[in-house]
């Protein structure tokens, strides 16, 4: 294997394949999840989606130097006003990464929270790259776009397929996000 500094480790292109890839994702199982009637008074489903829309937020926040404040998951009414959240957040992902240059992936990135985890990994984290962050997002939202789909399952819901290689074979498709995310705009 050869090491970090012998070979670019990240591309531009390859940012693009995975946030396309993500949002794609996203935006399928919303369907699934806004069409089965049993989704709204699952507490569970709700939290991880708001938990995985969250967590997009508060990296695109931190790449973006933004105030990091955020809404409650209280504050959303419904699964509709959660999924049109995840919506404006996976544009302002987009819009983001067509203004990145090939050298910002190598640039240091503290992660606020990172130093909560000196404990259980049992030292002090080192700081990773925007690049790093970059690939941390859409990896952490297909860990828990998983346990949504298997919560749908679990409610008699038949998943979407959103495996990345469903992806390609499917022809790449565009993003298509449910009506009810991009309403009122």
């Amino acid at each position: 294997m050869l090491a970090k500094n012998e070979v670019e480790m990240f591309s531009l292109a390859l940012f693009d394949e995975m946030y396309t890839h993500m949002h794609w994702a996203d935006a399928e199982v919303w369907k699934v999840v806004l069409a089965h009637s049993d989704a709204e008074a699952d507490k569970k489903l709700k939290a991880t989606l708001y938990h995985s829309h969250l967590t997009q937020l508060a990296f695109f926040k931190i790449w973006t130097a933004a105030p990091m404040q955020f809404p409650a998951e209280s504050d959303f009414v419904n699964l509709q006003a959660l999924c049109k959240w995840a919506f404006e957040t996976a544009e302002k992902q987009d819009r983001y990464l067509q203004h990145l240059n090939q050298e910002d992936l190598d640039e240091p990135l503290h992660i606020p929270w990172q130093d909560r985890f000196a404990q259980r990994i049992g030292r002090k984290p080192a700081n990773g790259t925007l690049g790093d962050a970059l690939l941390q997002v859409p990896m952490h939202s297909q860990h828990h776009r998983g346990q949504v789909c298997s919560n749908l399952r679990g409610l008699g819901a038949e998943p979407p397929l959103v495996d990345f290689i469903v992806w390609i074979w499917s022809g790449r498709p565009a993003v298509s996000w449910p009506d009810v995310a991009k309403a009122n705009r």
